[in-house]
């Protein structure tokens, strides 16, 4: 390359030369543009690369968040888009070796830029055990072992890689671990007889600060105690079916590397302590709640209610909070140790103050007013009842603890603690049960009716939509019938009547809702209980005086005293001004569309731009000032922006998502339109005991020629998780986003008896509900899982070898063994997915040479230390045995003939009887292994690894008898010999296979026959094609007539289709909707029968990518 540079120089045929100036200057800003996004990427901590590395196929995901961000600068930037236009697909430099070249340079620039500034400067030196760092952040270095003279080493080698001289090192800062603060083998001792000069160590005063806390706070058990009390407080107020209710500051959780989480968790407890009880109090008080929830909440309202408790947190409070301070200070880049030790010491007198008895009377004041302000239990306790006879031998009266026992305890804690301190060394109300519920069900004594469940689309838009009956729907409230009155709308503007959903609804709130967290009725499923509709401090009358309807309000008579005046905001703006306002608030939505649809978070702790510099910004923030920085027209519009109208707050960023997901929702409905879909649904419980539930659809798009789309409707919260709730949520779901639940052909579900069963599950209710006939399929995957899981657990000697391989997995996963393999790193087993048992076993199988020589190689080097080398030899043992190489190609032949049928049932456009064919043929291929062929071939392949393996060197030691022994003792051997070893083999061998036949025989057994015939015979390669009969059970389904002529021309008019096109051989009933919809359309039976046999789907495999997305978001 360089003696190519050189004649290119010589003769004058340069690359910038070439070039017209113009089109340099492009590809240099082109290259800068991938730095900046690079760049982007790294300075907030995201993975950069997908599966591609080139734009062609990033609508087919994998992409990474390298090409997205490239993608959508280059939407944004003008002069990019342009450039971008001028260059050749070949030089697009988005390859994966481009951005780790970037990435190294980037690194190198900021190296150099750091050494500049320190120059010939003395510095010191801040290491801990996780990155190696400074007030300058010098580079994250890895180091092979964990021992003190590999740190010194690795640490003395990039300071000279950096180009630091080390003996301007001043002094050295690290935590108190040995490892680093040790006086003879520690780093801070290595570094100095390296260096040969006195380097003073510091103990890091941050850390001697945290171990204050944990010792102090450690000491006393009731605090420890009153930890765990206030953990399980978070706990609780973090579950969602409580969290809705609580309207006080959100709780923090206890953090036990950072102590600063106990002062902010108890800070929220103490400023909110009022609404926490009031909380605890009314979910004990509401049996809808259930009883878990209720008994939960009993026993920590009798935990916190006790004086010992808020005595415990005030004082915990009064300790924390002088510890605070220095804590903030030594956090700061610009704190020295002069300042540091001053405030440390600072903080250590104002707590001697605390030492004496008016502070503990201040703290006890506080704990006692705060318990006597808590209302006090009404329900009496029973009288207990004595036995007469024992009346001579029973002393009833207590001799429990008075409070001033209580008082002297409290006392000697409050001393204890402070005195524990210094002496490490320093060196609101719940809402109305939305209608429909189950406690409004429980006092009317009835379900609610499906009608109930319809989409409310009869309300207002511009003006409250005051509906005036004859005679309103009655509802049956404690045995007396009662309904909506019409005179309810005097003196009350705001109030409206649904006619659908029978219920009451606030228009102001519905419009002009300030984002606020509450869930009220008026607002969402509506109001309906009349009985109490006219009370005071109940129904109209409590929501009419509540703060969240008062700003409304407020706001709704604002707008139309602007309409009525002519003062809107888009009349008072010029035409300029109202253009970059929707061009920034239109930016504003791409930005977090961006970072909604690659499942990054939007938030961090600050809301606006003022204070970006000093961290916590979050995503959102970030990206809207990248974008900026790109975008011309929004940094133009950024300029005559208000302060104060920056629309950077996280209400606006909830609300936009909102309305993106509502956008969303309408496309696929509008995009069903009044197709048939079959409905697919998945879930599973979250962390809180929420039944989180994924609702796909799958249905004909007519409106792209006839293709087969899935879409995720919703994925949806049910608090309680039997088969009549999931139901009731998965009905009032579809009703929601206006989709009519009669037009469901079909439903796939999982296994589970929960969704599948007969009587009482979700598919039973759903066809009682919906009084039609609905087919139930059971997920093909789910049931392909199944086979794989039962087939390899009948045999316990392959249940052993999974066993090993993920033994295996987990011993090169470790830093110091993975750092010497070379082979293609090892697949976890996922329990899950049994792809990932495929996976792991080809890995083993074509890394074989490279794993052994990996645990021969660790064996032999005494360096790794005994476990390891002791690992290495079990696991070298276990894997060279022939029994465990057969089992490893007798596994992959099995799953190699099922992953086909996987991966082709989990495409989003399979149809049920493609599904079940590819499922067939898997079978039919499963069932030629079962011969000697088939055997022979397994155990010749692991026989030859077997032998391939070099044999152990180590000679056996020779065994001396006893000579006394020698006519009673037989030293022969009679163990196990090679054809006994391939016998049992040829037995495993069958047995496995006969397992995954009988299996699969057993699972895909035709459950609906009558259903499957049909499908079969709208396949065109079907011997009955189109016969009307077969096809009936299908058009029965929608009640669809069917025309015997139409089907007869159909049939003989695709048979001459078939017979003059060249590609006949693959025709599928997909194919022929695609290409001859345009003709079938003049026979409308056939083509139904063709859109419902595609509308059938076989999978919920769309759910599983919904929950690994979720988990990676969250």
């Amino acid at each position: 390359m360089w003696k190519e540079r050189e004649r290119r120089v010589s003769s004058g045929k340069e690359i910038s030369t070439l070039l017209n100036a113009d089109q340099l200057q492009k590809n240099r800003y082109y290259v800068s543009s991938i730095i900046d996004v690079i760049g982007f990427l790294v300075e907030n901590q995201l993975p950069l690369r997908g599966k591609l590395d080139a734009f062609d196929n990033m609508s087919e995901g994998g992409s990474g968040l390298f090409l997205s961000l490239l993608d959508y600068t280059i939407k944004k930037d003008p002069l990019l888009a342009d450039a971008v236009k001028t260059l050749p697909r070949n030089a697009m430099y988005t390859c994966h070796d481009i951005q780790n070249e970037i990435i190294s340079l980037l690194s190198e620039v900021v190296t150099e830029a750091i050494v500049k500034e320190v120059g010939d400067s003395y510095y010191t030196l801040k290491v801990d055990e996780s990155y190696e760092v400074a007030e300058r952040l010098l580079t994250v270095a890895t180091a092979e072992m964990g021992d003190a003279r590999t740190l010194t080493d690795t640490i003395l080698a990039e300071l000279n890689k950096a180009g630091l001289n080390p003996s301007k090192i001043l002094s050295q800062v690290y935590d108190g671990a040995s490892l680093m603060s040790g006086k003879i083998g520690g780093v801070q001792k290595l570094l100095q007889e390296k260096l040969n000069k006195n380097i003073p160590y510091v103990h890091c005063l941050n850390h001697q600060l945290h171990l204050v806390v944990v010792h102090a706070m450690s000491a006393e058990a009731a605090v420890m105690d009153f930890f765990n009390v206030c953990n399980a407080l978070y706990k609780y107020c973090k579950k969602p079916t409580i969290a809705v209710h609580y309207k006080g500051e959100r709780l923090k959780r206890l953090l036990e590397q950072r102590w600063t989480g106990h002062l902010a968790t108890v800070s929220v407890i103490l400023n909110n302590f009022e609404e926490i009880t009031s909380l605890l109090t009314k979910i004990d008080s509401v049996r809808a709640h259930g009883p878990e929830l209720r008994m939960e909440a009993v026993g920590l309202l009798r935990e916190i209610s006790t004086p010992s408790f808020l005595f415990i947190a005030n004082l915990v409070h009064e300790v924390l909070a002088l510890l605070d301070p220095p804590n903030k200070l030594l956090q700061r880049e610009d704190t020295d140790l002069w300042t540091g030790l001053s405030i440390v010491t600072s903080a250590k007198v104002c707590m001697q103050k605390l030492r004496c008895d008016e502070g503990f009377t201040k703290v006890w004041e506080k704990a006692t007013a705060a318990a006597n302000a808590l209302p006090k239990s009404t329900t009496p306790k029973r009288r207990r009842t004595g036995n007469k006879n024992m009346d001579d031998y029973l002393v009833e009266e207590t001799t429990g603890q008075r409070e001033d026992d209580v008082e002297t305890e409290l006392k000697r804690l409050y001393y204890s603690t402070v005195d524990s301190v210094p002496a490490p060394p320093i060196q609101s109300d719940i809402t109305e049960t939305p209608a429909g519920s189950n406690s409004e069900t429980g006092a009317n004594g009835a379900e609610a009716e499906f009608s109930n469940l319809q989409a409310v689309d009869d309300l207002g838009i511009d003006q409250p939509n005051q509906v005036k009956l004859k005679q309103y729907p009655a509802r049956m409230f404690g045995g007396k019938k009662r309904a909506f009155v019409s005179s309810w709308y005097i003196n009350r503007d705001w109030l409206e009547y649904s006619v659908k959903a029978d219920s009451a609804f606030c228009f102001c709130c519905r419009k002009f809702n300030v984002g606020t967290s509450r869930v009220d009725a008026f607002v969402n499923a509506g109001y309906r209980n009349w009985k109490n509709a006219n009370e005071t401090d109940r129904g109209f009358h409590k929501h009419q005086t509540s703060k969240e309807h008062l700003s409304s309000y407020a706001m709704w008579k604002e707008r139309e005293r602007r309409v009525s005046s002519g003062k809107e905001i888009s009349t008072l703006l010029n035409a300029d001004q109202l253009q970059k306002n929707r061009y920034y608030v239109s930016s504003i939505i791409d930005v977090i569309g961006f970072l909604v649809e690659n499942q990054l978070p939007l938030r961090g702790k600050l809301d606006a731009f003022d204070n970006m510099s000093e961290g916590g910004s979050g995503l959102f923030l970030s990206l809207l000032d990248y974008t900026i920085k790109k975008d011309p027209l929004l940094a133009d519009a950024v300029k005559t922006l208000p302060r104060n109208a920056m629309y950077t707050c996280h209400d606006i960023q909830n609300e936009i998502i909102s309305l993106l997901s509502e956008v969303v929702t309408e496309a696929i409905v509008k995009e069903v339109g009044d197709s048939y879909y079959t409905l697919k649904v998945d879930g599973t419980r979250d962390p809180t005991g929420c039944e989180n539930i994924s609702i796909v659809i799958r249905f004909v798009n007519e409106s792209e020629s006839y293709e087969v789309a899935e879409r995720l409707l919703t994925v949806a919260t049910a608090e309680m998780g039997d088969a009549r709730t999931l139901t009731d949520t998965i009905l009032a779901e579809l009703n929601k986003a206006g989709l009519n639940p009669s037009k469901i052909l079909s439903q796939v579900y999982d296994g589970a008896s929960l969704m599948s069963g007969k009587i009482g599950g979700v598919q039973k209710l759903l066809q009682e509900k919906l009084n039609k006939n609905i087919p139930y399929v059971h997920c093909l995957n789910h049931q392909l899982h199944l086979v794989v899981v039962h087939a390899m657990s009948a045999e316990a000697a392959v249940m052993d070898f999974f066993n090993v391989c993920n033994a295996l997995y987990k011993y090169c996963k470790k830093p110091t063994i993975a750092v010497h393999y070379k082979g293609e790193r090892l697949k976890r087993l996922l329990e899950q997915r049994w792809t990932g048992h495929l996976a792991t076993v080809s890995v083993i199988l074509n890394n074989f040479e490279e794993i052994t020589s990996l645990l021969t190689e660790i064996d032999s080097v005494r360096a790794h230390g005994p476990e390891l080398r002791m690992e290495a030899v079990g696991l070298l043992r276990e894997i060279s045995t022939p029994s465990f190489l057969f089992i490893a190609n007798l596994v992959h032949e099995v799953l190699a003939l099922l992953d086909p049928p996987n991966k082709l049932l989990q495409r989003e456009d399979t149809d049920l009887w493609t599904g079940l064919s590819i499922v067939t043929s898997a079978k039919v291929c499963m069932q030629k292994l079962r011969c000697d062929e088939g055997f022979t071939k397994v155990w010749e392949k692991a026989t030859a690894a077997a032998n391939a393996l070099p044999k152990s060197t180590t000679p056996k030691r020779r065994r001396t008898g006893n000579k006394n022994m020698d006519d009673y003792l037989v030293e022969e051997t009679t163990g196990q010999r090679e054809d006994d070893v391939e016998t049992e083999l040829k037995r495993l061998y069958y047995s496995t296979v006969d397992s995954v036949v009988g299996e699969m025989d057993q699972r895909f057994s035709e459950q609906n026959s009558h259903l499957y015939r049909a499908l079969a015979v709208l396949d065109p390669e079907s011997d009955l094609f189109l016969d009307p009969e077969t096809v009936k059970c299908i058009m029965d389904l929608t009640q669809s007539p069917i025309c015997y002529a139409e089907f007869e021309v159909a049939k003989n008019f695709l048979r001459s289709q078939k017979e003059s096109k060249t590609e006949g051989d693959n025709w599928t009933t997909k194919l022929i909707l695609s290409k001859y919809h345009k003709a079938l359309q003049t026979m409308p039976s056939v083509l139904t029968a063709f859109k419902h046999a595609l509308t059938f789907g076989a999978s919920t495999a769309m759910w599983f990518n919904v929950r690994t997305r979720r988990l990676q978001l969250f």
